[in-house]
């Protein structure tokens, strides 16, 4: 990779940001475009990696969605100049599916405005697939690391954990989905830039851990109380197929129960130094 230009779009976002040091660190020559940046028209852009996108708050800013996943990549597919490019969409496009394969037919559902996002990216999937221009698509799982600013799952029950000793989880037990490390699709990411595929790949940890599982952890490794909303209807995801990703670049590196003892030291770290950034 570092004899190739590498461009990061959305390099201030979590993802993003970490793709970037990783090349940074390798030697890479990275280009990192701020918004309506006109360098992405005016000069090569080497291979790309599209990290641009909104998660959390896609129903308040629909347009901003469609925008962020599909608007800008339209352009650039349209009239950049690149050598491939790299669109990170979501393994959410399998919520509707039996099966999550790369090849699993996938369904939208037009009457939930939920399945904006799954639509956004699967819009911005088939102009990749439709454009002529090398693509692969990343589809990610549930990326966990240090983002101590997200709204997501698990960094709030390493919040309660820390902050109140006692931890709320919304759903059974039985509730159960995929995580993947943070450092793993960053690895990946950068190997699929840089080498000659092109296609889907889910870029997951390839096993479902259930809400019980991590409540048990928090509960022994940080001496604190959960509790689940065990009224609610059990949520199981289906289980992602790693194998391509598996094949091309090796299995993923880390897995989430033994991460999460660390995930929750950092936190702790964060408090004591909020002002260091991992």
């Amino acid at each position: 990779m570092a004899e190739m230009k590498t461009t990061v779009l959305g390099a201030r976002g979590f993802i993003g940001s970490a793709v970037a040091r990783r090349l940074a660190e390798s030697g890479a020559e990275v280009f990192l475009p701020v918004r309506d940046d006109p360098r992405l028209w005016s000069e090569p852009l080497g291979r790309v990696i599209y990290c641009a996108g909104l998660t959390a708050d896609f129903r308040r800013r629909p347009f901003d969605t469609i925008e962020a996943h599909v608007g800008l990549l339209n352009r650039l597919l349209r009239d950049a100049e690149f050598e491939k490019i790299v669109y990170l969409s979501s393994t959410r496009v399998y919520q509707h599916s039996p099966r999550a394969a790369e090849d699993a037919p996938l369904v939208v559902d037009a009457c939930n405005p939920g399945d904006l996002y799954n639509a956004s990216k699967l819009t911005g999937e088939l102009l990749c697939g439709s454009s002529g221009r090398p693509a692969v698509v990343a589809r990610l799982s549930n990326v966990y690391g240090p983002d101590w600013t997200s709204e997501n799952f698990l960094i709030d029950v390493i919040r309660q954990a820390i902050d109140t000793g006692r931890v709320t989880i919304r759903g059974p037990r039985e509730s159960a989905k995929d995580y993947v490390a943070l450092d793993d699709v960053v690895r990946w990411l950068i190997a699929l830039a840089g080498d000659d595929s092109t296609g889907t790949f889910n870029l997951a940890g390839g096993r479902n851990i259930s809400h019980g599982e991590i409540g048990d952890l928090l509960e022994h490794s940080l001496d604190c109380s959960v509790e689940f909303a065990e009224g609610d209807a059990a949520w199981i995801f289906p289980q992602i197929d790693i194998e391509r990703i598996t094949a091309a670049h090796g299995p993923p590196r880390n897995q989430l129960l033994a991460d999460l003892p660390r995930l929750a030291r950092e936190y702790r770290e964060s408090l004591a130094y909020p002002h260091r950034t991992s």
